[in-house]
């Protein structure tokens, strides 16, 4: 019977592959992986197939179709924010809860050309301005309207929007 392990804050680098290509969240992937923040539980300790890493949101990674995948979701609590990065996962996400989830859309950005703009952004830019002084990529990830538009005005460009799904308190 397979099981899934807690990788080590230090030994990630496996992960990789499983996350290269997340379409969203790049700051907490690259948290998670390159900076050793959060847990991650994966099938296998050098070449996974699934994994999730915990932080603020849960990130579902890898081969949604593989027979490890179901064995994510057990780590998974009502009231957790969970991303699905491909149509697989969130199919798989709505067949496993079908009356458990609430979807509610959020957007991803990244910086493509950074300009300061008065003073009201002037916390914002100061926070971007020290990840860069700091070799930490800026990412941007907004929930409503308004956010989005700060991220526009920040030089941040979108590049998708994305569901993410909490799972419901039971009743």
């Amino acid at each position: 019977m397979t099981m899934l392990i807690e990788l080590e804050s230090d030994n990630r680098a496996p992960l990789r592959s499983l996350f290269d290509r997340y379409p969203c969240l790049h700051g907490v992937v690259a948290a998670v992986i390159e900076g050793g923040m959060g847990r991650v539980f994966a099938d296998a300790q050098e070449k996974p197939c699934v994994a999730l890493a915990v932080l603020d949101f849960h990130l579902l990674a890898g081969d949604p179709l593989h027979a490890n995948a179901p064995l994510l979701f057990r780590q998974l609590q009502p009231g957790n924010t969970v991303v699905a990065p491909t149509p697989a996962w969130r199919q798989l996400v709505a067949a496993t809860w079908p009356d458990g989830l609430t979807v509610y859309r959020r957007e991803a950005f990244q910086t493509e050309q950074f300009r300061r703009r008065g003073l009201a952004r002037a916390v914002a830019a100061a926070l971007i301005l020290h990840g860069l002084e700091h070799g930490i990529e800026a990412c941007w990830d907004a929930a409503n309207e308004p956010s989005a538009a700060l991220a526009r005005q920040l030089g941040f460009h979108p590049t998708g929007k994305y569901d993410a799904y909490r799972l419901k308190q039971p009743v």
